[in-house]
């Protein structure tokens, strides 16, 4: 039955969740910013003009703009949310007394995903006094407040639908928010890639495939503003209110697929899990365990996330495929001709200098470390939280193993797992020398500052992984605490100020992954700077900021990955109730004596009649 039992845990456990608070917050602060800026912007107008229209503008553009950030906020907020409904069940291991109920499978899923929508609701919500005050400024119709409102709410059924049918297939809550996360980001952005390589590649095939190009790009968002920006593609409706409720049209019987799906697939995959899979026969044998028993047992016995790694993958090849054309046509096609042509030694006279190759070594090497230390974060994150869910995390703190022995192997049993994802970066290193295009004092800096952010992640992942409860939790607070280290807020406030804008790089990628890639320099490039060191004025202030942003991150990264390993070790040294200690005090009993672990319990007990 709907709003049931089901549904009213759901709410009271989403209600004492404090991260939800927080992100309120944060949204709170998103649309005062947009009202800010929206102001300023248009105050300097109003002071010359001084007409009544600019107030309407000014209504205008601050409901577009606040229409886009719900939708995006949505976007961000429904995986996570909705993608543990299932699956968290499946984790705590408390599925099977739902199935062991009265309830029917759709009453489970559906009182779930209605008792887990109500954060969504609340973010909606929030924005309704915004637009009650922007609609007294003139400027906005009503048709298209329902528009705006009429579409968030269908792109969220729909992500949603995708969250709940995830959570129902995927074993872990973790799995799922990922999964999640890709395939609505595939569903925003491949009508838009088809119709891109259609037009680029193959255009005399766009008239044929065109109907079935107008239904993806008018069921989504995105291509619904495509044909806004780009006039060419022309609306399929007769009005941009028409358009809108066309894509409502066509989102919410999709949604109710999903949905649909979700509830019939949720006992025949719970049946099919509880019955497990046939253990696979080894190839090889196990070779012994040696002085290292963590890391033996996490190089023959660790679960792999196959499928978010395979994913991981999949986007690191799609977007490598752009990156090497981009490197192919600056200077990397006359490079390879000089090497072919007239060997290392012509690579000397080359003129003009190869700086745009380099370049473009910075920008791919910038792109790898990013997939680099998203498999690391994600590795380090579970490495503990799956131990913690397969019941053997305690068996491992009972043991006389150290801490520092426990840390050494999860981490490179995190390292060895994804080192297929370190094939990139290190062929960008051996690339650079090769070429020449980079000096190997900038080489060595570059993976020596690649090894200090591999391990700061892994640290706190690892950290995360053990003060979180399960691993989706352990994957969120990895994720947070890397967004602001990764200096997204100073990012943030650059841009509002103009000094960056989004054609560059740091907006993306964050300080991160670009440390290292910036740090792959040239010959000429360490002469400059040492040259600019050495006059008596000294750097300009913009250098000096840079310097020091470089090292301050270099000193911030450094420290926290010590203080986090450190605090580590400790808490592994030191379990709850000193249970090692004990264990390793304890002297062995003798044969005459009992071995009942509870004398008292057997004292306490009556006699046999």
């Amino acid at each position: 039955m709907l709003m049931g039992p089901v549904f009213r845990a759901e709410g009271v456990r989403l209600a004492r969740r404090p991260r939800h608070y927080l992100f309120r917050m944060i949204y709170g602060l998103v649309l005062l910013w947009i009202i800010g800026t929206g102001y300023v912007r248009i105050q300097s107008a109003w002071m010359e003009t001084n007409r009544p229209s600019e107030v309407a503008r000014f209504a205008r553009e601050t409901f577009v703009r606040f229409a886009v950030a719900q939708m995006v906020v949505m976007l961000v907020i429904i995986p996570p949310t909705i993608g543990g409904a299932i699956a968290d069940e499946k984790q705590r291991r408390t599925l099977p007394f739902l199935m062991a109920s009265r309830l029917s499978s759709a009453g489970i899923l559906f009182d779930k995903v209605l008792g887990r929508s109500a954060s969504p609701v609340v973010f909606i919500a929030m924005g309704l006094p915004i637009v009650a005050i922007l609609g007294l400024l003139g400027g906005i119709s009503a048709d298209e407040v329902i528009a705006a409102y009429l579409g968030t709410f269908s792109m969220s059924a729909v992500a949603i639908g995708i969250a709940t049918l995830l959570s129902t297939l995927a074993r872990r809550s973790r799995d799922a928010v990922i999964l999640a996360y890709l395939l609505t980001i595939a569903w925003l952005i491949l009508p838009l890639a088809i119709l891109f390589v259609v037009f680029a590649f193959w255009p005399g095939w766009y008239g044929a495939i065109r109907p079935f190009l107008d239904g993806l790009l008018d069921s989504t968002p995105t291509g619904v503003g495509m044909r806004l920006y780009f006039p060419m593609l022309g609306l399929t409706a007769p009005s941009m209110y028409d358009q809108v409720m066309r894509m409502v049209m066509l989102q919410l019987p999709g949604a109710a697929i999903l949905l649909g799906l979700a509830a019939w697939r949720l006992r025949p995959t719970f049946l099919r899990e509880q019955e497990g899979r046939a253990p696979s026969p080894r190839v090889r044998a196990i070779p012994p365990c040696g002085d290292d028993p963590i890391t033996w047992k996490e190089r023959h016995f660790h679960r792999t996330d196959r499928t978010g790694r395979r994913l991981l993958v999949g986007l690191l090849i799609l977007v490598s495929l752009p990156l090497a054309q981009m490197t192919w046509a600056s200077d990397g096609w006359r490079i390879f001709a000089t090497l072919r042509r007239s060997g290392y030694d012509g690579l000397a006279g080359l003129r003009p200098p190869p700086v745009g190759f380099l370049w473009a070594l910075q920008v791919d090497l910038g792109w790898a470390m990013a997939f680099w230390l998203i498999a690391v974060a994600l590795a380090s994150s579970a490495s503990v939280a799956i131990e913690r869910d397969q019941s053997t995390w305690e068996s491992i703190t009972l043991t006389p193993i150290t801490g520092r022995e426990i840390v050494r192997g999860k981490i490179l049993g995190v390292l060895r797992r994804n080192r297929a994802m370190a094939a990139i970066p290190a062929a960008i290193w051996v690339l650079s020398l090769l070429t020449r295009a980079a000096h190997p004092i900038g080489v060595a800096i570059s993976i020596a500052l690649a090894a200090l952010m591999t391990w700061f992640v892994a640290m706190v992942g690892m950290y995360a992984s053990i003060r979180s409860p399960n691993a989706s939790r352990a994957m969120i607070a990895t994720f947070e605490a890397l967004a602001c280290f990764n200096g997204y807020p100073l990012l943030a406030f650059w841009f509002v100020i103009g000094a960056i804008g989004w054609e560059s790089s740091y907006p993306v990628l964050g300080f991160l992954p670009t440390l290292p890639a910036w740090a792959l320099v040239s010959g000429p490039m360490i002469a400059r700077a040492w040259d600019i060191a050495r006059t008596p004025s000294g750097p300009t202030p913009i250098g000096w900021l840079l310097g020091g942003l470089a090292f301050g991150g270099i000193f911030i990264y450094s420290g926290t990955a010590l203080a986090l390993s450190r605090r580590i070790r400790l808490s592994l040294d030191r379990p709850p109730l000193d249970r090692v200690t004990i264990i390793r005090s304890r002297p062995r009993p003798a044969a005459s004596e009992s071995l009942n672990p509870c004398p008292r319990i057997e004292s306490m007990q009556e006699p046999a009649r």
